[in-house]
């Protein structure tokens, strides 16, 4: 099947789950409680939307995921759906929230694509050539300096020993002289990444399958993307490090991350 008609039914596809999310944002505030039961119901409506979408054009053979995140297997390959990610922004009224779809063939990623409703940015990647925000080509940025970069971070583990030893690693880096920011959503603070925003991001305790999208964006925009060691990342990455790869080596080399690896 031609990859430019996956493309243009995966655009269709995140643009109109976007706009239920950006309509059910803005009809009510969310901030209530039960933020993970509402969260959850709007998460699956949003995959419903895709769903909906892609069944129109393409035979869905198999089904599976979770409330987040959705494999779908088609003729060609798979498309894997991010319904929501950056939950908590949704649900107390911040717009750094995101959703994103990728086209895999036998375990390679072929193209991504995250769109932030509310900003109305979407980009998107084939192949690891460049990266588009809107059709506009864009890359990431030239930063070689920890201290003159603005950094993202993320944690998204849980707060027992081994989570707070990693969380702590993140503090520690964030102490020292650099601008920093808590995006929210993980794949929009990716995309910062991919568009120069950012001169990296590090994340603790990641979920590969709601990240993958913006991994794959940061690489196509010229960045780098690794564990603590340098080495691809796998499920069993404790961190990983997203950056325009100039701050690469300064980055995996702090001192932080150094004692985490010894310990």
């Amino acid at each position: 099947m031609n990859q430019g008609f996956i493309k243009r039914i995966s655009r269709k596809a995140v643009i109109t789950a976007g706009k239920y999310m950006i309509d059910r944002f803005q009809r009510d505030p969310l901030n209530t409680g039960g933020m993970k039961e509402v969260s959850t119901q709007i998460s699956l409506s949003s995959r419903d939307h895709m769903i909906t979408v892609i069944d129109e054009y393409l035979q869905i053979q198999e089904t599976s995921g979770n409330d987040h995140f959705t494999r779908l297997k088609v003729s060609s390959g798979e498309l894997h759906l991010v319904h929501l990610d950056g939950r908590e922004c949704f649900i107390y009224g911040q717009p750094n929230f995101s959703l994103a779809i990728s086209f895999v063939v036998e375990g390679i990623t072929k193209m991504s694509g995250v769109f932030n409703p509310y900003y109305k940015e979407l980009f998107f990647a084939e192949d690891l050539t460049q990266v588009k925000r809107n059709n506009i080509v864009t890359q990431v940025n030239d930063v070689y300096s920890i201290e003159e970069s603005f950094l993202g971070f993320s944690y998204r583990g849980e707060y027992d020993s081994n989570g707070m030893k990693r969380l702590n690693t993140l503090f520690n880096i964030m102490r020292q002289p650099v601008r920093t920011m808590i995006p929210g959503s993980d794949l929009y603070g990716l995309t910062l990444v991919a568009n120069g925003n950012l001169g990296g991001m590090i994340l603790a305790t990641p979920n590969l399958d709601l990240i993958g999208p913006g991994i794959f964006l940061v690489e196509a925009g010229g960045g780098k993307v690794t564990d603590l060691q340098g080495a691809p990342v796998s499920r069993n990455s404790e961190f990983i490090v997203a950056t325009n790869r100039k701050l690469h080596s300064a980055l995996i080399n702090q001192e932080a991350f150094i004692n985490l690896s010894d310990q």
